[in-house]
């Protein structure tokens, strides 16, 4: 998911204490202890990238991890889960400052470590409250179907976290557990508008539109370059393709194209206004809530667009709303790069090769002392079953995890792609691999983007012969 959330800023002003707009309790076990008048600014938020959490940071109070805490605006209570995070500072061997966090009850699944198998026809909805159930009293009547597994799915010691957060992703769809365990499976699309924001509403505002990234026309070509999938939102003159050689049903490629398209609609452009709080109560918006916006000053005519995020100072009596989406971050790019295909998460992984990096596949970094002199330098480490970009006549076999030629087949290839992550690969570095040409031979070869060779090596065909090969990178040139 991409960011969706919200967001609350209330640093402490003359007044703001009485006025009570917001309170912030803690509860220690015994009892809930109303901690207002010693915050000093409070932040909420709910995005695609993380857990929903709160942040206090507080004066002259302790608090500790394991408490539960809680805030309230008006009568509705706005988060309540536990504080997993306590940053204390201390001057003069005084408590002057503590920053506490909670987090979303969902971080309580990322210690479930779940084995399942979910058949054709299992719909993401079952799948989440499937896995919902693992904590007991969660509310799964606001858990939305979704689309459904075009293949069969095994979750092999994940945990349950990870495997519902994918669910979301691949879907396009939010996940949200909201105060008493209520949790929210919706999608994230443009729905009927609520409201209307226009001048007569709106103090501020500002757009941005990104054409690069705006894309309108999503193409899927599978096995064979085959053509599975194309979906697009009128004009669709901004086409963007992914190409997937393992990929050869056109139910899952139409599938993740529409999802794409969803995607993209995220990015490339944003609005952010600004509206009073009489004017956000009245109108009753909140997140995913769709509006019409009509600023032809901005041209945004009659356009409808989704809330993606809240922002709110109580003592200015201001909401900053982001509509519409956002313009690319480098997490995004870098999350797309190693994560592969976003629509590709919900459903079987081992069969998915078109990722450039499965979890299977670890990036770190490690330490190698050598005489007087310590380096560290990152480590791409492709763990199996191996985890294959593209190729050619070659298939994954499921008991070794290696790649092999397919029945019927002499000759094949394989492309093993990674995306250097620090300076230290453009300096020097070195390929190992583990191989068994029988009676064949096998070529390596290590290349740039642009396809260009930087070195390769060939083993003989000596059967039975595997011990580890070594390729080494000379200089790599910074601008490369």
């Amino acid at each position: 998911m991409q960011v969706l959330g919200q967001r609350v800023d209330c640093r402490r002003r003359p007044g703001w204490g009485d006025r009570r707009l917001t309170v912030v309790e803690v509860n220690d076990g015994r009892e809930w202890i109303d901690v207002t008048e010693s915050v000093s600014e409070l932040r909420h938020t709910v995005d695609g990238r993380g857990l929903e959490r709160v942040e206090i940071e507080l004066s002259g109070t302790d608090v500790s991890v394991g408490w539960r805490c809680r805030y309230s605006s008006g009568l509705s209570i706005r988060f309540e889960d536990i504080i997993h995070e306590v940053v204390r500072k201390r001057v003069r061997g005084r408590l002057t400052e503590e920053k506490a966090t909670g987090y979303s009850h969902l971080i309580a699944y990322d210690r479930h470590v779940v084995f399942r198998l979910y058949n054709t026809g299992t719909t993401a909805g079952e799948i989440i409250r499937d896995l919902a159930s693992l904590e007991a009293g969660v509310d799964v009547t606001n858990v939305d179907d979704g689309p459904s597994l075009t293949a069969p799915w095994s979750i092999e010691n994940a945990p349950a976290l990870r495997a519902m957060l994918d669910v979301a992703k691949g879907t396009n769809y939010y996940l949200r557990m909201k105060p008493g365990k209520v949790l929210h499976f919706k999608p994230k699309t443009v729905g009927t508008p609520k409201a209307t924001l226009d001048d007569t509403n709106v103090l501020t505002a500002e757009y941005t539109e990104d054409r690069w990234k705006l894309k309108n026309r999503m193409i899927y070509v599978g096995s064979g370059g085959k053509v599975l999938a194309d979906v697009s939102d009128p004009p669709g003159d901004m086409p963007e393709v992914v190409h997937d050689p393992f990929l050869t049903d056109s139910n899952e490629a139409l599938r993740r194209a529409q999802v794409r398209l969803a995607l993209n609609r995220e990015y490339g452009r944003e609005l952010r206004l600004e509206v009073t709080d009489v004017t956000l109560e009245a109108l009753g918006i909140d997140l995913f809530d769709t509006v019409t916006v009509n600023l032809p000053d901005l041209d945004v005519s009659n356009a409808n667009m989704y809330v993606v995020a809240i922002e709110h100072e109580p003592g200015s009596r201001r909401y900053r709303l982001t509509l519409g989406g956002r313009l690319e971050l480098f997490e995004d790019y870098l999350s797309e790069a190693l994560g592969g295909d976003a629509a590709a998460r919900f459903g079987p992984r081992p069969s998915v090769i078109g990722e450039i990096a499965d979890l299977r596949s670890t990036l770190f970094l490690t330490q190698r002392v050598i005489t007087a002199s310590s380096y560290r330098f990152a480590t791409y480490w492709n763990k199996r079953p191996l985890t294959v970009h593209g190729g050619q006549n070659v298939t994954i076999n499921p008991v070794t995890g290696m790649v092999e030629l397919s029945s019927g087949f002499t000759s094949g290839y394989a492309d093993i792609k990674f995306l250097p992550p620090t300076e230290t690969f453009r300096r020097w570095g070195y390929v190992e691999w583990i191989s068994y040409p029988e009676n064949g031979s096998i070529m390596v070869k290590v290349m740039d983007p642009q396809g260009n060779v930087l070195v390769q090596k060939s083993d003989p065909g000596f059967a039975g012969w595997h011990l580890a090969k070594r390729l080494r990178l000379k200089r790599w040139p910074g601008r490369a």
